[in-house]
Formats: structure tokens, C-alpha cells, sequence
């Protein structure tokens, strides 16, 4: 330290006093901040910086005695300022009498004064209050001894806490001086001083209780641990000598410390000086400055994960009591985070551990003003609550900390609220599987955890009745590749179906379980889209009509009515989608009427179709009835509906039959036949319009008219199934013999005619010799009672040739052959070939079989009447004599029957 000290001196009433100084001081490398520059003291004051009054004479220990008052001159540091480890607190005094303390000699304008090595001594018990011939001023003073007032003598420095606490945070204190807040209280105001800590204090004023400044008995050397505060230099001796400055030197140590005293960071806290004149106890100095332990306090904010997984949490160290320049070394804040607690708070020995360390920041301090906010973050990838520790490093020492768990050091990291999309889509066709679709959004994009898909049926009120199925059970995986991941889930269970007569509905949950860094979220019973619909199919199938008549196929007596086919039924099938949903691979089949059988494909809801009669029929039915079912069927999802309808058929049978009797009958020529006609209704239906015809026996033909009153008359008035009626008719004179039938024909229920004929395509009543004519009942043979006769012979034939020339004899044969009619084939009823001729030249036939004989081998009518042809032919002569063939008809004769 350089200095430079200009002094004055005059001598009053044999003193020497120091009528003024001009010191300046300049401070190397031991400050911490502006405030730690020096105070140098008045020349003369009425109260001294710790508000004491300065007085001249005799003075209690809260009033200076000064007789020269520049003792202490200067002093550090100055007020407001700040101190941290390795600051020094220093004080300055001057005395005339070279009060050096351990300096032998000291020049003072050109002239040296030699102190003598004899000290001088100031006991506890010894009052020094003015000179002592027996002692040599300059003497080296013990500390320990008292002025008049009771005070130390030598350099003394006292401590005391005047931070006062605040009552809405306790962790932040305020810096409010107390007034009365040094060893010399006199409880004036009645409240003590915090703490005191010095060389020496009175001691009653600990724990607040003060003690009569009066009573010197009182006063001792106390303090936390009753050590003194020890006065260094930077050389490590206890004074530096100046000339007639003197140093007195405090250092603050890397804990804080200031001998045992340990200092608070944040804390206040009042410095008093005292300084005393070696030769008497009225030279004294006194000055009090208030400095600031550097302190730091912090605030950590906590944020929400992010989409990415990550979350900013910050800290903000504010730093007070620091001021430029710090000192040389490292200058910073250190910030440490941990995290995330592993019990939420409920154990804070887990709080900040080697295992849930996340990481350090340094961030050094601002050199032109150190105090002030310094903030830091860190990134972290996991919720729950993180705590920050900061440290206070000045001049390379740790001077304050905020520990782990401190107020305000717990940074909550939040989770992301999620939001869960869910669709289950629909309505369904009808099925035994469902499926729900859960979109997961609003997490982060590493989230995990599961999520939990319920099925349930619908209560009856659009609630959740009983679950389906079991629960299933998806893993969240998303990744920064698929964020707004889809997650399905189905349940198979054959409770899931349409309802007996209408749609069902099933209900869906979701409930995403969240992971540490994800909130959960669910879809509820009743959500929107979670509410699936299995529709409800149906199809219906009527046959029209209902009943229907028609004729039997096969009756070849029946004549139809027009536009109609005896065996043929038709119908019109209507097919309607009458369910909720739309239909699919719609058949018609009808086993009885194959025809009916039709593939409509696919058919919407409410859609119809029909097949009509030109497709849907039936042919050839016979017997009596026939019962029809049609039949549907249609596809819905996993579900086949079907439906059928039936129709019946009467199918009638009309028959009539009409007999003629007696079958035979002769009459004289001219005579008058008599028959009998029976007319029955052998059908299974009635019948009505009933004809009776007779060709050649007009008398038997009966109109509708006349049927209608035989029928009234004989069945009632109806013409039923086995009613019969009866009646009797004449021929006209009968001139040659005849047989004819006679017919009937009847309307059945559907006006088709029915006649009895027999299969006959002729009309009724016709000839019964036509072919194919009318059964044996219904014709009838009339003959005229005569004679006759008829001839029946073998016939016999020769044949002379005669020859006129120069020719041999006859040597050939002749072929003779009998024809009934003309030469042809189909007439030759018998021939004999080959017959050789005599030498008369006659050849005859041999004897031939009766003529009525050859005309049935022949395939011929036995009526022997008619004219018969011989043909003849000569053939095979080899001696010459030519072949003859007679002329049909040259040789013939008739037979003649009567």
C-alpha cells in the first residue's frame, strides 16, 4: 500500500496535537466493490459516523472522549459496500507519541525518534488516564487494557447482525441498521441489537438482555466462543507501521470468517472501529460502516413436455451484495439440476443424488455490476419435479448457496394433457366383429403406455350394459415417425348381432393409461363415433294369388277356355328389402315351380322386385291339388335372412259321360228304333251348359235348355261331380241298317268344355266308324231283321294252250293267280305257280282253299260278294312255242250273296 502523509504540529499546554491530516489511501487488490474504497474521518465532528456524541472530557461508553480526533483517520470499507472472502476490514490512527506498536523508530520532518525498548505496560486492572514518569512514552501497548470508560485499549473492531428478518419470506431478509446495534447499547429504544460479535462486548447484551452501562464490573471479553477477533496484517504481524499512520487489518477468510465469527450471506451487518491514544485514554476514534454479505437467491419455473419429448425448466440465481470490481479468480454462478425426484417430494434424501443428477451451468458473473439476475435452463425429457442448486463463487470461494430443496428451487415439469379420437365406425352389416379406432393426440412423441378398449351393449337407455367380450389391451408406441398414431383394438363375440326386430347398438370405451411423461385421457360410454350400430336385415316374399283353379293337364275330352293352358298355374312373386341395411346375393327359389327360381343379385334397402307371371309358372299339373312355397333368401354381412310364402292350386278334372243303349238292335225295314241316353257328371267339378248331340238320331239331342230341367228335375239344379240324369228318345223310320253315337258336352267352373269323345278329335255324336270314333257306350247298332244268304266255294281254274306252227310240242308252265277286284297286289288272294301243261297242252290249278278263307289270309273282307279276276301266264317252253300273259278281266266271274 502506498501512502502519503503531509502533517502539521504545534504544541498546546505541553501536547502535541495533530492539528490536521490529508491522507489518501489507495487500495491494491484486496476490494471487492466501490464500497470497500476508504472513508477518511473529519478533522472534527460532533457526532462520529456511529452516531455517538463526541466530546472533550470524560464520556460514558456511548459518548467519545476526542481529545485529537484525527486518531482514526480512515478506515474501510466504506458504507454500502460489500465483502467476501479474502476482503479485508482496515483502520487507520495516528498518534503523536508514535504509538507504533512493536516500531522502534519513526522520522517525522528530518528528525528520528528511538523508542525505548522498555514497554509500556496498561494492565486489566490499571487505568491509564494520563503520563507516567516511571514509563517511556512509545512504549509497546498490551491489548487487553481498559480506558477511563472502560474500553479496550488498542484497535478494536465489532461486529453486529443488523439484518432484520422478513416476516412474509423468511428467506430473503431485509437490511434495515439498527441504530443501537454495537457492544455500547444502552437499550434506549428497548430492543437489543441482533448479535454482537467483537474483540470485546458488554455481556449481559447477549440473548437481549441489556446491561447497565454504569457498571464497569460488567464488562468482559465475550463473543460466540469468547475468542477475540484477531487483528492481522498482510504481513502476518499485528500492526503495520505507517510513520505516524498505523494499519490495523481484519481479514475475512474463505468461509466467511472473520476469526470465529461466521458470516451470513445476504446478511447486514454494522462495523465499529475503535481506536485509542497509547499515552492516555481521551486520544480515541471511533467509526461505524455497514457492509453486505454478497448472497444469491434463486427462482426456478418449470414448464409442460413438449411435443418432442422435452420440457425448458429455468433458474434464476439474483446475486445482491456485490459490487465492482471482484476480485481476481473465478467470478460465477454455478448451477446444478436433479431430476426428476423419484418420490415426488415425499423423501427429500432422494432429492439431488448422483442418480437423478442432470447437469451443471456455469454462468459467470457481469464484472461491471455483479449483482443483478442471472438466468439459465436446461433441457430435460422427463415430467415430475426437478430441484436446482446455485452457488455464489467470488474470487474462486463459494459464498453463498442455495441448497438442494431451498424455497423456490423446485422447477415442476408437467405432463402433456393427451386428447383420445376414437371411431368405431358404422353402421355395420350385420356381424360378430367389431372394431374401435383410437387416434392418441397431444402427448409427446415418445409416449408409451397402453390403451384399454371396452365393448359393451346398449343398457336400453344408450348406456353401457354389460361388457362383450374381454377388455383388449393395445401398447402406445409413438415415435417422432408417427405422431397422432392410430390404435385399433377388436372384439369377437357372438353377442354382437342384430337386434330380434331393429338395429343394435354397442358402445365403445377407451382409456389411454398415460406413461410418466403423459397425461391419460379417455373416451367415454356414449362419446361421439364410439357408439357402433349393427343394422338390422330382413326380406319378405309374397306369392300372389293366394288360390287358384285351373284344369288338369292331359284331358283330351277338354277344350279350354280361350287364353288358358289346362296344367298351367302362374304367379307374381314380390320381393321387398324391408330390414335397415342393404341386401346381397338375393335368390329366389320355388322347388315345386323351378320356374319361379331367380337371381336378383343385390337390393338396397327399401328396394323391391318382382318376378312375374310370364317367368313364374308352372305346367302339366294334374291330380286334384298342389301347394306351392317360394322362397328367399338375401346376405347381410355374416347374417343370411330369409323369407317364404305358399299358394295353393285346385287343380279340377271335368268329365262328363254320356252312354247310349241298348248297344244293338234290329228293326223291320221302315221300323222305329228306341234307345236310352245317360248323361253322368263323372268329373270332380260341376258342370254346366250341358249338350247332348246325335247325328243320324236328331230325337236324342238334347239343347242346355233341355239338360237344365232334366237336371233340375232329377239332381236338384246342379250338375255335381257323380249326378247323373236319364231320358229316352226315337229314331226315324229306319230304311237301312245303321250304328252312330251319341255325344255330351258340359262347362266346367272355368268355361273350358269338356266332352265325352273318347280322345276322339271328331265331334260328338259322329259316325262311331271313324277312326278313333266314340267308345262302345256311346254308340249304337240299328239293323233290319231279313234273310240273306252267301256263297263261299274253292275256287278252281284250267288253262288249254294252243299252238298253230312248226314249233315242238308244249313243254313250258303256267302261273295262275285269283284277284277280288282289280289285278293289283294288295287284291291277289291266292296263285299257284309253276303248274307244268299235258301234252294236251291243259295245266291246272290244284285245289285252292274256300274263298272266304283266302280273302281273310289276304288280309281282305270276308264278304264274299264282288267280282274275281284270274291271271294267267305261260312261260319257261323250250321247244320253241312263245310265252303268253292273259288280259285282266278276260277271265273273271261274280259272286252274288242275298
Amino acid at each position: 500500500m502506498s501512502h502519503q502523509v503531509r502533517t502539521a504540529k504545534r504544541f498546546v499546554r505541553g501536547r502535541r496535537f495533530l492539528i490536521a491530516a490529508a491522507i489518501t489511501m489507495v487500495a491494491i487488490g484486496v476490494g471487492v466493490s466501490a464500497g470497500n474504497s476508504f472513508l477518511a474521518r473529519a478533522a472534527t465532528a460532533t457526532t462520529d459516523t456511529c452516531g455517538y456524541p463526541v466530546s472533550g472530557g470524560t464520556a460514558s461508553r456511548d459518548t467519545l472522549a476526542v481529545v485529537e480526533p484525527s486518531t482514526l483517520p480512515a478506515f474501510r470499507p466504506a458504507a454500502g459496500g460489500s465483502i467476501a472472502p479474502g476482503s479485508t476490514m482496515q483502520a487507520y490512527f495516528t498518534d503523536e507519541h508514535a504509538l507504533t506498536l512493536g516500531t522502534a523508530s519513526v522520522t517525522v520532518g528530518g528528525v528520528t525518534t528511538t523508542y525505548s525498548p522498555t514497554p509500556f505496560v496498561v494492565t486489566d486492572s490499571a487505568t491509564h488516564t494520563g503520563h507516567s514518569s516511571s514509563v517511556n512514552e512509545g512504549a509497546t501497548i498490551a491489548q487487553g487494557g481498559k480506558d477511563a470508560q472502560g474500553r479496550p485499549l488498542g484497535p478494536q473492531l465489532y461486529i453486529t447482525d443488523i439484518t432484520s428478518p422478513n416476516a412474509s419470506n423468511p428467506a430473503t431478509p431485509t437490511s434495515t441498521a439498527d441504530p443501537n446495534g454495537d457492544w455500547q447499547f444502552t437499550g434506549t429504544d428497548g430492543t437489543a441489537p441482533n448479535d454482537v460479535f467483537g474483540t470485546w462486548k458488554n455481556a449481559t447484551v447477549v440473548n437481549g438482555v441489556p446491561a447497565d452501562p454504569a457498571d464497569p464490573t460488567a464488562n468482559t471479553v465475550l463473543g460466540p466462543g469468547a475468542d477475540p477477533l484477531p487483528i492481522l496484517n498482510n504481513n502476518g504481524t499485528t500492526f503495520r507501521s505507517l510513520g505516524f499512520l498505523t494499519e490495523a487489518r481484519w481479514t475475512v477468510d474463505s468461509n466467511l470468517k472473520i476469526g470465529s465469527y461466521q458470516l451470513a450471506a445476504g446478511h447486514v451487518y454494522r462495523l465499529q472501529f475503535q481506536v485509542h491514544d497509547g499515552d492516555h485514554g481521551l486520544d480515541s476514534g471511533e467509526a461505524c460502516t455497514t457492509i453486505t454479505v454478497p448472497n444469491v437467491t434463486t427462482v426456478a419455473t418449470g414448464g409442460t413436455l413438449q411435443t418432442d419429448g422435452t420440457a425448458t425448466i429455468s433458474d434464476t440465481a439474483t446475486v445482491t451484495g456485490l459490487s465492482a470490481p471482484l476480485p481476481s479468480g473465478v467470478n460465477k454462478v454455478t448451477f446444478k439440476v436433479y431430476g426428476p425426484d423419484p418420490t415426488k417430494g415425499s423423501d427429500p434424501t432422494d432429492d439431488c443424488t448422483a442418480g437423478n443428477f442432470v447437469g451443471t451451468h456455469d454462468v459467470s458473473l457481469n464484472s461491471t455490476t455483479p449483482s443483478g439476475s442471472y438466468p439459465t435452463s436446461f433441457t430435460v425429457t422427463n415430467a415430475g419435479d426437478y430441484h436446482f442448486t446455485a452457488d455464489l463463487i467470488v474470487g474462486g470461494a463459494t459464498v453463498a448457496s442455495s441448497v438442494c430443496g431451498a424455497a423456490n428451487e423446485t422447477a415442476t415439469v408437467t405432463s402433456p394433457k393427451t386428447n383420445l379420437t376414437t371411431d368405431a365406425g358404422g353402421p355395420y352389416q350385420p356381424t360378430n366383429s367389431l372394431t374401435d379406432v383410437a387416434t392418441l393426440s397431444g402427448g409427446t412423441i415418445n409416449a408409451g403406455g397402453t390403451i384399454t378398449f371396452k365393448l359393451f351393449a346398449d343398457n336400453g337407455s344408450g348406456g353401457c350394459g354389460t361388457q362383450i367380450g374381454t377388455s383388449q389391451v393395445v401398447s402406445v408406441n409413438h415415435g417422432a415417425a408417427n405422431p397422432g398414431q392410430q390404435y385399433q383394438a377388436t372384439v369377437t363375440d357372438a353377442a354382437i348381432h342384430p337386434g330380434a326386430s331393429g338395429n343394435a347398438t354397442f358402445h365403445w370405451t377407451a382409456d389411454y393409461s398415460g406413461d410418466p411423461n403423459n397425461d391419460p385421457s379417455q373416451s367415454i360410454c356414449g362419446a361421439a363415433n364410439e357408439n357402433p350400430v349393427v343394422l338390422w336385415p330382413h326380406i319378405s316374399i309374397t306369392k300372389n294369388p293366394k288360390n287358384q283353379t285351373i284344369e288338369a293337364a292331359g284331358n283330351v275330352e277338354l277344350t279350354p277356355a280361350p287364353g288358358t293352358t289346362p296344367g298351367k298355374a302362374t304367379w307374381t312373386l314380390h320381393v321387398t328389402n324391408d330390414g335397415n341395411t342393404d341386401l346381397i346375393n338375393v335368390v329366389v327359389t320355388d322347388p315345386n315351380a323351378p320356374n319361379c327360381a331367380q337371381s336378383v343379385g343385390n337390393l338396397a334397402k327399401g328396394a323391391s322386385v318382382d318376378v312375374l307371371p310370364a317367368q313364374c309358372l308352372i305346367a302339366g299339373l294334374t291330380g286334384t291339388s298342389y301347394h306351392n312355397q317360394a322362397n328367399v333368401s338375401g346376405q347381410a354381412g355374416n347374417v343370411t335372412v330369409t323369407s317364404s310364402d305358399t299358394a295353393d292350386v285346385t287343380i279340377i278334372n271335368p268329365h262328363i259321360q254320356v252312354t247310349k243303349t241298348p248297344a244293338t238292335q234290329s228293326v223291320a225295314l221302315g221300323g222305329i228304333a228306341h234307345f236310352t241316353i245317360t248323361v253322368k257328371n263323372d268329373g270332380d267339378v260341376p258342370l254346366s251348359a250341358v249338350v247332348v248331340t246325335d247325328v243320324q238320331v236328331p230325337a236324342c239331342a238334347r239343347t242346355a235348355s233341355q239338360t237344365a230341367v232334366l237336371i233340375a228335375n232329377q239332381d236338384g239344379g246342379s250338375f255335381d261331380p257323380g249326378d247323373m240324369f236319364t231320358y229316352t228318345c226315337d229314331s226315324d223310320p229306319v230304311q237301312a241298317p245303321f250304328t252312330n253315337a251319341v255325344g255330351a258336352c258340359g262347362k266346367d267352373a272355368l268355361n273350358g268344355t269338356v266332352c265325352d269323345n273318347d280322345g276322339s278329335t271328331g265331334t260328338p255324336g259322329s259316325d262311331c266308324t271313324t277312326a278313333g270314333g266314340n267308345s262302345a257306350d256311346q254308340c249304337a247298332g240299328v239293323g233290319i231283321d231279313s234273310i240273306a244268304s252267301s256263297q263261299d266255294f274253292k275256287p278252281k281254274d284250267t288253262a288249254t294252250i294252243s299252238v298253230n306252227g312248226p314249233h315242238g310240242a308244249l313243254n313250258g308252265q303256267v302261273d295262275f293267280k285269283l284277284y277280288k277286284g282289280a289285278c293289283v297286289a294288295s287284291n291277289r288272294i291266292y296263285q299257284d305257280l309253276n303248274v307244268p301243261v299235258n301234252g294236251s297242252g291243259q295245266a291246272s290249278t290244284a285245289s285252292a282253299d274256300y274263298l272266304s278263307t283266302l280273302l281273310a289270309n289276304a288280309g281282305l273282307s270276308t264278304n264274299t260278294g264282288g267280282t274275281y279276276n284270274w291271271l294267267l301266264t305261260y312261260h319257261g317252253d323250250t321247244n320253241g312255242n312263245a310265252g303268253l300273259t292273259s288280259v285282266c278281266g278276260t277271265e273273271n266271274f261274280v259272286v252274288t250273296n242275298g
